[in-house]
């Protein structure tokens, strides 16, 4: 009777030969050069924030259109207090100017060391909005 001849190849403690485990940690490592990599080109997008589109509108057609949609949304006649916390939760900073309420927001411009300045003012009558106008300026810092 002829006698077997064992595999004599060596194994870790999983029972795993040598070149298995060479080939995992080798794919492994280009999995994780790829997901690096895709998280890497795509990564410096950011959000836009809630006035982005009207910055992109420019000085003119974006305060006309910021103008137009808070008129819509808060028209004539109603308390000015939601307009005001709305004006808040989009970053602005407002305080009361005798019978108007004053709304500022600062960001930085598109270019470097320029500064993009956003202001609504609230005319109040009664605790109600009797008007709204927006300008938004681009200054040097």
């Amino acid at each position: 009777m002829a006698r077997e001849r064992a595999d004599t190849t060596a194994t870790t403690g999983l029972g795993l030969s040598r070149g298995t485990l060479l080939r995992a940690a080798l794919a492994g490592g280009v999995l994780l050069a790829a997901v690096g990599g895709i998280a890497w080109l795509g990564g410096e997008r950011k959000a836009a924030g809630p006035l982005e589109t009207y910055r992109r509108l420019g000085s003119t057609a974006g305060a006309a259109a910021l103008e137009r949609d808070l008129r819509a949304q808060f028209p004539t006649g109603t308390p000015a207090a939601p307009l005001i916390r709305h004006l808040e939760s989009q970053g602005f900073a407002c305080s009361p100017q005798g019978a108007a309420w004053r709304c500022t927001h600062a960001a930085p411009g598109a270019e470097t060391g320029r500064i993009w300045r956003a202001e609504v003012t609230i005319a109040v009558e009664r605790e109600t909005v009797s008007g709204v106008t927006a300008r938004f300026s681009d200054a040097i810092r």
